[in-house]
């Protein structure tokens, strides 16, 4: 009788060990469980330096072609329209390399799926991981995409512009790749998904406000221009570059009237280009 008794003791025991044990899994703080996720994303990535030094690079050569693409740009009123060309093409060119994230996260996701299901840790938490291992490398590849394409045209001398246009950029690109993650968790054929990611991102890209008025987008489409990053970025940028900026040419050019005369300072430039439902110098870049 005393086995059987040491027995069900033992069984009590781990019963109530097991118990304790799911009770107190569910107490460990989100930041130890992040802690976690963050060292076991780091060392993957560390483990696969090739795939993060490729994006370093492809981004580095967009960078360094659109830079030589704009060079002969200059601070005259004819090329004020280049300016904001290369401003919006830095974003639309890197918003698209962006697509990496779907196959990225479709190669953890039944792993992630698998271990938020089992209780490994909650989705908030992986979530939460996944933004704090991502800042850090999105504002690099932000500091890579701009410098070349910012300061070989040099959209504006000042350096702190530089800093918040790398800021702003950087979290542009967290907002976009952000999109492709939530594409790559709804849809599962990676076919589809980047379809749809494609299609998305050019329709946020074609209501930025600049190539169609605010006030002339149909009021059934309006929402897209609330909702597209690309109309906050693009604003901002704008307002970064062009704010406080000396300009040339103005008067040559009302002499002799063969371009469009946007003004003697960036903050006519960007009087010039609003309009009643949009005003640039009003832009709050943060």
């Amino acid at each position: 009788s005393t086995p059987t008794v040491t027995s069900n003791a033992s069984l009590t025991i781990e019963a109530t060990s097991n118990k304790l044990y799911n009770k107190c899994r569910h107490v460990v703080p989100t930041l130890l469980q992040v802690m976690a996720l963050l060292s076991r994303t780091t060392r993957l990535y560390m483990r696969y330096p090739a795939v993060y030094t490729f994006r370093f690079m492809l981004y580095g050569f967009m960078s360094f072609f659109l830079g030589i693409t704009y060079y002969r740009i200059t601070y005259d009123n004819k090329d004020v329209l280049d300016r904001m060309f290369c401003i919006i093409w830095i974003t639309a060119f890197f918003s698209y390399m962006s697509m990496v994230a779907l196959p990225s996260f479709a190669l953890e996701k039944q792993v992630v799926v698998k271990e938020i299901t089992n209780g490994a840790y909650s989705l908030a938490e992986y979530c939460l991981a996944n933004a704090f291992i991502q800042m850090p490398i999105l504002l690099l590849c932000s500091a890579i995409a701009t410098t070349m394409a910012y300061w070989i045209p040099e959209l504006n001398p000042n350096f702190d512009r530089y800093a918040a246009f790398v800021g702003i950029l950087g979290t542009h690109l967290y907002v976009v790749e952000s999109f492709g993650i939530l594409v790559a968790a709804v849809i599962p054929n990676f076919v589809l998904g980047l379809i749809f990611f494609n299609a998305g991102i050019s329709q946020f890209f074609v209501f930025n406000g600049f190539f169609i008025s605010v006030g002339n987008i149909p009021k059934f489409l309006i929402w897209l221009y609330y909702i597209s990053p690309f109309s906050y970025t693009n604003q901002a940028l704008y307002h970064i570059v062009f704010d406080g900026l000396d300009m040339k040419g103005y008067e040559t050019c009302q002499q002799i009237n063969d371009y469009p005369c946007y003004g003697a300072n960036g903050n006519d430039v960007l009087e010039s280009i609003s309009d009643n439902d949009l005003d640039y110098n009003k832009v709050n870049e943060w």
